[in-house]
């Protein structure tokens, strides 16, 4: 799962003609052969192998068959690393993205906020973090606002600003004024919306977990070419005829299929299948049945609709005292000579969790070299809170890279790694928003802790309760 980074590519210094010319000489070709062979004179070759001429694809192409060897031999080697880091400092306004939304109707909008992808380069991620706007709404003139359903779960937590969530459970509408350090667990398929309390726009952090079938192609959402982004309102109906519909929708994009390509290889009409995916009708179980096969899905998964409840998580900031402290388990690979790290789970209460939110408290460390003793299966996305540095591998080589308040990371956690606080005093503390992907569970993350009992930190308010 690397990040290729063509930017450390110095694409005036790619070195084609050395090894070009190392190639020929391995071959034990004269330049005037290789040059015959390709249809070029001596001298144009000559000036090729000396850096003197800029080399284009055709000329390598015949080069390289002249040669016999594949073109893959000339082009330098690709730099990759188990890591993609984006700076808070190069977040720009006018990288932030309009989503597209779809209705059951089919027509097209925008969604109201927008969103920055925060690990676009990294290939074959299983979550996909990103940095929103949240911008206010009136009231005036919206009796019915407008919510959105997408994948199936969502991890928000705010940085800057107010916020008011919506969601539309099968138990109503709940509502929830959030502040900065706040943070929600929710299901993403049921219909929901945020938007700023103030009158200057909120920043959000996002971090989407698809549903089995969807999260091995990474590009989730925001890059995503098969985006399906439902639009309705509180007063319009969810059932599980359009969760299943915008589902097959989904699937089918995904594969390329048009609807009576899809609809022959499920032995229904072309209009059985558009009235189906628009959430109007269903497919008979047989046809269902061969959808899920023609995917690769489980049925019982792939004709599922409405979640069980609980249907959110919220967890305040001022209660973080309260929530249960978690830690590694041994086998996971636990923290070496980092120090104490204490990881307070986000979303305890949370069940059939795809991704694991944690805030991350460690004390700092006394300078020593550490030992590279964190490695684990999955993933992680971490968003630095205070100055911290993180140290892995790069080509077998350590590398440590330092993060300030702002800077995110996504990372490949089977590649040994580590955080540790910059020291500035001994009672520092490093803090973090941790979020874990991993395909053997909670269970192997972490060890097992007592039920909160009495803390109430993660339970959230009646419907309508302005504060959740």
């Amino acid at each position: 799962m690397p990040v290729y980074q063509s930017h450390r590519l110095d694409t005036d210094q790619l070195g084609f003609g050395g090894r070009i010319r190392s190639v020929r000489r391995a071959r034990r070709l004269t330049l005037r052969e290789v040059a015959q062979r390709a249809g070029l004179s001596p001298a144009f070759l000559s000036r090729i192998e000396n850096e003197h001429l800029r080399l284009d694809f055709d000329a390598a192409l015949r080069l390289a068959q002249a040669m016999g060897v594949p073109i893959e031999e000339l082009l330098p080697r690709d730099v990759t690393a188990p890591y993609q880091i984006v700076r808070h400092q190069d977040l720009r306004d006018d990288e932030l993205r309009r989503v597209p939304l779809a209705g059951a109707s089919g027509q097209a909008g925008w969604h109201p906020n927008r969103f920055r992808p925060l690990a676009d380069l990294f290939v074959g991620r299983h979550l996909e973090p990103a940095m929103a706007r949240v911008f206010p709404e009136p009231d005036e003139g919206e009796p019915s606002p407008t919510l959105c359903a997408h994948h199936e779960q969502e991890f928000l937590f705010v940085v800057r600003g107010r916020i008011e969530f919506l969601i539309k459970t099968p138990d109503g509408l709940q509502r929830f004024e959030l502040e900065p350090g706040d943070s929600i667990y929710f299901w993403s398929s049921l219909p929901h919306r945020s938007r700023a309390l103030d009158a200057t726009a909120a920043q959000t952090l996002h971090v989407f977990a698809a549903e089995p079938g969807f999260s091995d192609q990474g590009n989730l959402w925001l890059l995503s070419p098969y985006v399906d982004v439902m639009r309705s309102t509180v007063d319009e109906d969810t059932d599980q005829l359009q969760i299943v519909g915008r589902r097959l929708r989904r699937f089918r994009v995904r594969a390329g299929l048009s609807l009576a390509e899809m609809a022959a290889q499920l032995e229904v009409r072309g209009r059985q299948l558009e009235a189906a995916e628009a959430g109007t009708r269903g497919l008979p179980l047989a046809a269902l049945a061969r959808a899920a096969r023609l995917f690769g899905q489980p049925l019982r998964e792939f004709v599922r609709g409405t979640p069980a409840a609980p249907y959110v998580w919220l967890q305040r900031h001022a209660d973080l005292a309260h929530v249960p402290v978690r830690s590694r388990c041994a086998h996971a690979g636990a923290p070496g000579s980092a120090g104490t790290v204490a990881f307070r789970d986000l979303a305890y209460g949370f069940p059939r969790r795809r991704m694991f939110p944690c805030l991350v408290d460690a004390a700092a460390s006394d300078g020593r070299t550490l030992n590279l003793a964190e490695h684990h299966h999955g993933e992680e996305f971490i968003y630095a809170l205070s100055h911290l540095d993180l140290t892995t591998l790069l080509d077998g080589r350590e590398v440590t890279e330092s993060l300030r308040p702002g800077d995110a990371c996504y990372l490949d956690s089977t590649v040994p790694h580590t955080i540790r606080c910059q020291r500035q005093n001994p009672y520092n503390q490093v803090q973090a928003l941790d979020i874990f992907w991993c395909p053997l569970g909670e269970d192997y993350l972490f060890a097992a802790v007592d039920p909160p009992g009495e803390f109430s930190s993660g339970t959230p308010g009646p419907a309508g309760d302005g504060r959740g």
